[in-house]
């Protein structure tokens, strides 16, 4: 855990993923096919695919930049600040299927669950699906009885259309009922955030793709649910190549 949440002053994430993947498949081939590799060759083979890697992330960095360089940087679910709740929300669309969907969870200040919901649009753009989340996640919040709230999503434009509310804009009759929920009587706050940080509502709208039209509530979380609130909780951090 002290590696996964990046939290340790010597972390070098490239070696520790592929040092367990090595020691993982060494077990399997030592159970499976009753070989097991010498300590000095996995060495050997996890420095030179740590190489490997970091020439692939180099490349790519000039594939987007050019001669610009790239940061990597970790991100990861962050806690709101103390007596606020945070709801992540996120909108999904299956081209294949015409099938739009969106999710969200509302969190304490501790990360500890409060409510969720998925929802099964039936079609619809994906600016329809996130603004339709960023809704529905107000209105899980206020029916928690959460009165200071950090709505986070990934999508920036529809934070833009929000902020603008342009009555011409074919989803202005979504956009005036978030407006509409933030002038209640609360504090609330939308803020975007980069999508690794946003993975429980992510799951959460991919779910609703397999469900029937409506708003699904979620008082409870099941087990592959708990595995992503988990995975926020400890503090687990996903590597993502920011612009210089």
């Amino acid at each position: 855990m002290h590696y996964l949440s990046g939290r340790s002053a010597n972390l070098d994430p490239s070696l520790f993923a592929v040092v367990c993947w090595l020691l993982w498949k060494n077990r399997n081939s030592f159970v499976f096919e009753k070989h097991l590799a010498a300590p000095s060759h996995l060495q050997a083979t996890a420095r030179r695919l740590r190489q490997q890697i970091e020439e692939a992330l180099r490349l790519e960095a000039e594939v987007l930049w050019g001669n610009k360089a790239g940061e990597w940087i970790g991100v990861g679910w962050n806690r709101p600040q103390p007596g606020w709740s945070c709801v992540n929300t996120d909108g999904s669309v299956e081209l294949a299927s015409q099938s739009s969907t969106a999710g969200g969870v509302v969190r304490d200040d501790q990360g500890h669950f409060l409510g969720a919901f998925a929802m099964n649009l039936g079609g619809g753009s994906i600016t329809r699906a996130e603004l339709m989340g960023i809704l529905q996640g107000l209105r899980c919040a206020w029916e928690l009885g959460v009165r200071k709230v950090l709505l986070q999503t990934d999508s920036q434009a529809a934070i833009r259309i929000i902020e603008a509310a342009t009555n011409t804009h074919p989803h202005y009759h979504i956009v005036l009922q978030v407006r509409r929920m933030v002038q209640c009587n609360w504090e609330v706050r939308i803020e975007h955030i980069y999508r690794e940080s946003n993975m429980v509502a992510d799951f959460l709208a991919s779910t609703g793709h397999d469900l029937l039209v409506e708003i699904h509530p979620i008082l409870a979380p099941d087990l592959r649910l708990h595995y992503w609130l988990l995975f926020d909780l400890v503090g687990s951090q996903t590597p993502r190549l920011v612009p210089p």
